[in-house]
């Protein structure tokens, strides 16, 4: 049995699209379509219905899904015990996206210098995007991980920490920048907007994609940049309008720059935290705890 044939099956399942599955696991479509035919040949039956236009999951198929997912799930969950109980003790392993680590971590590490109920336990910082951190917490690589709206299965716990609303990002010599009132998406219908790419975080560009859509705003006026420093710079350099979670505006290190915060409410991202539900400690509370303190006076800037 191949373990990661199960987990491209169980992506196809949940996504019912090859292309959409192979996007979430960073891997080709020719090599999630081999691995389900595989898996499909050793099993003796098929596991998908396909066609030019739609993926559906076979009566087989959900027999199948319905006996190896907990028990795949069961197995993650002794490996991450595992490899905490035999390999770290002491500290709590911190994964964060790049923009969550430098806009929260430094008031962790303030509190951290306090003593008291609220003193967070001591922790390792590890540097990733929300989908690898997913993985990473279910390998048992990480303890706790800090990221924008993630999407998790039943083992693993997701925590709000904060309700992050946008903001858009406009150079100080555009016309928009003259007014410091919050700013509707509509009223950027026709400009050039720069974001972080999607295949950071999926679940987080379809929310800010349902906004532009619901605005008016054409996919064709959309630019997809690294991370939020190469927003900034794409702004600075005139090449269009940033839209970014507000902790953008602590981030920021060029002068020239504005922020108008952006008024649609549903575009707003969450800030949360995931840990292995079977795995949680009291170190990981006090953790998460912290974390939730640091997170909302980052969101309140």
């Amino acid at each position: 049995m191949n373990l990661r044939d199960l987990e491209i099956f169980f992506a196809v399942a949940d996504e019912l699209h090859f292309g959409r599955a192979a996007e979430s696991l960073r891997l080709s479509q020719a090599s999630v379509s081999e691995a389900v035919a595989r898996l499909e040949r050793a099993l003796g039956a098929p596991l998908f219905y396909r066609t030019t236009r739609k993926v559906a999951i076979t009566e087989f198929g959900f027999r199948v899904l319905a006996t190896t997912r907990p028990a795949y799930t069961n197995l993650y969950e002794a490996y991450g015990r595992a490899v905490a109980d035999g390999r770290h003790r002491g500290e709590i392993r911190l994964g964060h996206t790049p923009e969550l680590g430098q806009a929260m971590l430094p008031g962790l590490v303030r509190m951290g210098e306090q003593t008291g109920s609220n003193t967070p336990p001591p922790w390792r910082p590890f540097t990733m995007h929300t989908r690898e951190q997913v993985v990473a917490l279910q390998a048992g690589t990480i303890d706790i991980g800090l990221c924008w709206e993630p999407s998790v299965g039943d083992q693993v716990t997701r925590l709000v920490l904060a309700a992050s609303p946008l903001v858009a990002i406009i150079r100080d010599d555009d016309p928009l920048a003259e007014d410091s009132s919050p700013i509707a998406l509509a009223e950027l219908t026709g400009r050039q907007l720069v974001v972080s790419p999607r295949s950071e975080n999926p679940a987080a560009f379809a929310r800010i994609g349902h906004g532009f859509r619901k605005a008016g705003i054409d996919p064709d006026t959309i630019t997809e940049v690294n991370h939020y420093d190469s927003v900034s710079v794409h702004v600075a350099q005139g090449y269009g309008v940033g839209i970014h979670p507000v902790v953008a505006v602590g981030l920021n290190r060029f002068p020239n720059l504005v922020f108008r915060t952006v008024s649609d409410d549903d575009v707003a991202l969450n800030v949360c935290a995931i840990v292995m539900t079977a795995t949680a400690t009291s170190e990981t509370t006090r953790m998460l705890d912290a974390l939730r303190s640091v997170a909302s006076r980052v969101v309140g800037l």
